[in-house]
């Protein structure tokens, strides 16, 4: 099972679609791991990755919300949070040495399940709405460049 990286999720904010994709490509090389009965070598790649995700790209994201002016900011990074909950919770079991199957299928489940219900749905509303005032900025800038 790969699970397909979708032009719809560019930003056009180079940051953010680096850790999108980034989240992709890690995604699939979890499962892929986990199928062939690897998972456990993988899991300490993922974790890293997660752990950076959850303090650097979500707070990002967030910043760009903010910026941005995004009305459903508030709502979204309350979204981040329970997400960020969910990790700590399973990065605590890690960290207290876990490499186990069960734990590999904890981590599938809570990052399919994000990706499903948060990254394809409501950071594409996000994603949606950057690309749209980017494209007002852009035009008027260039309405004030033939003035």
């Amino acid at each position: 099972m790969s699970i397909e990286w979708n032009d719809s999720l560019i930003t056009g904010i180079r940051e953010l679609d680096r850790y999108n994709k980034d989240f992709y490509l890690r995604l699939n090389s979890l499962i892929d791991a986990a199928n062939r009965g690897k998972g456990q070598t993988e899991l300490p790649n993922m974790m890293d990755f997660l752990e950076m995700y959850v303090n650097k790209y979500l707070p990002l994201q967030e910043e760009y919300m903010k910026n941005y002016g995004y009305i459903k900011h508030m709502q979204h990074c309350s979204v981040h949070n329970l997400f960020r909950q969910s990790f700590k919770v399973l990065n605590i079991e890690f960290k207290r040495g876990s490499t186990s199957s069960l734990l590999v299928l904890k981590i599938n489940k809570l990052l399919i399940n994000w990706l499903i219900s948060h990254i394809n749905t409501e950071d594409v509303e996000f994603t949606t709405f950057i690309r749209s005032v980017m494209s007002v900025k852009n035009n008027l800038d260039k309405k004030e460049q033939v003035l």
